[in-house]
């Protein structure tokens, strides 16, 4: 292929031929032809007539639409007339990709970012810009189609286009159509009307939030700020002609981390993602989304099948007499992050709003007083029945309620004399001020709230409650109308009586892992309304029973010695052995307990040992793998039950990918159990 000084020649013999200035061009001149033109491929093709055949056979058309030869004159300073005439030399060089990428390396951006620019001074119009979505294919592909035009009809839309290292850029959307069958063509998903983000920015996003416990909402902030400058330059656009801004929001995170998440997971089962095309964005996720965690849940995580040389072992008992032995081991433990859920125990129908208490089947328990051991109907505009000991308690976490609020006042008042001493912007305040969690409310969420009833010092008297659940502020009184129920008699000796009440929505207890001692998560469970050692042992057998993958041959938990007297007689843990984690085991539990010291010891198992005494498997990797999950509990604080599901589930995929990798480079031979294996 000719160079550039060969191409100037090529243009001075076709301008000499057409009796145009005999001006030798400049090579600047010819390199910002070829980059534009090489911009506006797509479009010229779709302009061309439907029966050309260069157009529509991988040559350049022999005719320039009239709008992209206005931009072409803008970029290089010449008239119509010699864009013309440059066009009839040089339109097979643009035609060429190689040649454009290896000699003018010139991006999208660039073009689009240069000051004073041929697309930044016909913004105004909008005709052209540098970025455009294509559908993949120009003719339509549909096999039931019986002509298989070429896709003519089309629709162009304004968009954005965000990308990792130059910020949002305009761009152009266009949507074409089958005139025969009606087939719609477009270029891919965007994450969000009129808004595209480059898949190497939605990467960098997930990384943040992995390695750095980073929400949405600090996400598109850091976005935002790493490229204001890009963002100005175009601001005006979209205070006019543009029907969206050029600022990156915390929803738009999300929606790209669900899109990508989403997608992955359909190439890798083999399907096509299948999303409703109306109703709200947040909506349009959830059938999806619940799919995915639904599977997980049942079949466990991908990495189910691992096994490598850190969590694998063969043990060696031919000098005993014995043979060679399969080790495998998993640790389990729980931590405690959760989701608000129904406040019915065990109850785990997602809520229909996240400011719910209860679910749709148990809508009526918001009827009840809210103390915990009482069934009568509340008042209305209260929510505790007519007990005046009941009234008293919510009339204290009330008083509670307005405390916390006026520390916050004071505390907000106090960042902000901060921000005005060192001049901070307002957004640095802002900051300091946010809440990681990813949908906001006002709810006040104490969920067990425990006073303590003090009775009156006269028949009659008051009767006063003072919170106990942390700090206690000064108590509040509550008018007893008649006799107290609840309350100690005055004289009677009767020491004060604490009452539970739940006024804020009710959490889930906590999430329940089973970790490799490599590190790699083999399954994740929530645990409704406590760790109880039945939802334990259910979880284990749960993830190895639907997979197929030999069960391990030792369980590490901390609350082992009550599972053993739970699972006795159970077939699926006949073989596995049930101990407890070293540290736990010498600091928890007491050497008196001799049923936990005999059958939950470690030191029990030599297998579980390397020839120096020293363990072979990491105990504490549940406790590690918590010491970074811990780290979300911020952002999942307000998530609804899919979309917490659905992060966690993500982020320990992620993880596991990144665990699975540096397993590889340091040589513990990660790799997959296979249907059917059966172990040594």
């Amino acid at each position: 292929m000719d160079d550039l000084p060969v191409l100037l020649d090529r243009i001075m013999k076709t301008q000499e031929n057409q009796k145009l200035t005999s001006v030798r061009p400049r090579l600047s001149q010819l390199v910002q032809f070829l980059a534009h033109a090489a911009q506006l491929k797509d479009y010229i093709v779709l302009t061309q007539h439907a029966k050309d055949p260069q157009a529509h056979n991988g040559q350049a058309p022999a005719v320039l639409p009239r709008t992209v030869a206005d931009l072409l004159a803008e970029a290089v300073g010449l008239d119509r007339a010699h864009i013309k005439a440059w066009w009839a030399s040089l339109k097979d060089i643009v035609w060429d990709d190689e040649y454009i990428q290896d000699i003018l390396q010139i991006s999208p951006a660039h073009l689009q970012l240069k000051p004073n620019s041929a697309f930044i001074k016909t913004y105004d119009d909008a005709s052209h810009v540098a970025h455009s979505f294509f559908p993949p294919t120009s003719r339509c592909i549909q096999p039931d189609c019986r002509l298989k035009p070429l896709l003519k009809k089309s629709e162009i839309t304004r968009v954005v286009f965000f990308t990792r290292a130059n910020g949002p850029l305009p761009a152009h959307n266009i949507h074409t159509y089958c005139h025969v069958c009606n087939t719609n063509y477009h270029h891919n998903y965007y994450v969000s009307e009129h808004r595209f983000i480059e898949r190497c920015q939605i990467e960098s996003w997930d990384n943040m939030m992995l390695n750095g416990w980073t929400s949405a909402t600090n996400c598109a902030e850091n976005f935002n700020r790493d490229h204001a400058k890009s963002a100005s330059t175009f601001a005006k656009l979209g205070d006019t002609i543009w029907p969206c801004t050029f600022v990156v929001e915390h929803a738009h995170v999300w929606d790209a981390f669900v899109y990508r998440a989403l997608l992955e997971d359909a190439f890798e089962q083999g399907v096509s993602l299948e999303l409703p095309h109306g109703g709200e964005q947040r909506d349009r996720f959830k059938a999806a989304m619940n799919a995915r965690s639904t599977r997980l849940q049942v079949y466990g995580l991908p990495t189910v099948l691992h096994k490598c040389n850190k969590c694998v072992r063969y043990f060696d008992q031919r000098e005993s007499g014995g043979g060679i032995q399969k080790v495998s081991c998993v640790v389990m433990d729980g931590v405690t992050i959760g989701h608000p859920c129904c406040g019915v125990p065990n109850c785990k129908k997602p809520l229909e709003k996240q400011n719910d208490h209860f679910c749709t089947d148990h809508t009526s328990e918001s009827d009840i007083c809210s103390v915990t051991t009482c069934r009568l109907p509340i008042v209305p505009g209260t929510r505790t029945c007519s007990t005046p000991e009941h009234q008293a308690v919510e009339a204290e976490y009330k008083e509670v309620g307005k405390g916390r609020r006026s520390l916050k006042e004071r505390l907000k008042r106090a960042r902000e004399a901060l921000a005005f001493e060192q001049t901070l912007p307002p957004t640095v305040v802002n900051d300091m001020q946010s809440h990681e969690g990813e949908e906001h409310n006002n709810v006040e969420d104490i969920d067990d709230f425990d006073c303590v009833l003090h009775p009156p010092s006269l028949p009659g008297g008051d009767i006063t409650a003072s919170h106990v659940n942390g700090t206690t502020p000064s108590p509040v009184t509550s008018r007893v109308s008649g006799p107290a129920t609840t309350a100690a008699s005055p004289g009677s000796g009767n020491p004060p009586k604490k009452i539970r009440a739940r006024f804020g929505r009710k959490r889930t207890h906590n999430e329940q892992f089973l970790v490799a001692p490599c590190g790699v998560v083999m399954g994740r469970a929530t645990f409704y309304n406590s760790e109880a050692v039945s939802s334990a042992a259910e979880f284990v057998k749960r993830v190895y029973e639907n997979t197929g993958v030999p069960p391990p041959d030792h369980v590490i938990f901390d609350n082992n010695c009550h599972v053993v007297p739970h699972v006795r007689g159970d077939p699926f843990f006949e073989n596995i052995g049930l101990t407890v984690d070293v540290f736990h085991f010498k600091s928890k539990h007491r050497i008196s307990d001799h049923a936990c010291q005999e059958t939950c010891n470690p030191a029990a198992y030599p297998e579980l040992m390397n020839d120096d005494g020293t363990w072979f498997f990491n105990s504490s990797a549940c406790e590690q793998f918590n010491s970074w999950v811990v780290g979300y509990v911020s952002m999942c604080r307000e998530m609804t039950a899919e979309k917490f599901n659905f992060f966690l589930d993500e982020m320990c995929m992620r993880r596991n990918r990144d665990t699975i990798a540096e397993l590889e480079e340091k040589g513990y031979a990660p790799r997959f159990w296979h249907d059917g294996e059966v172990p040594l």
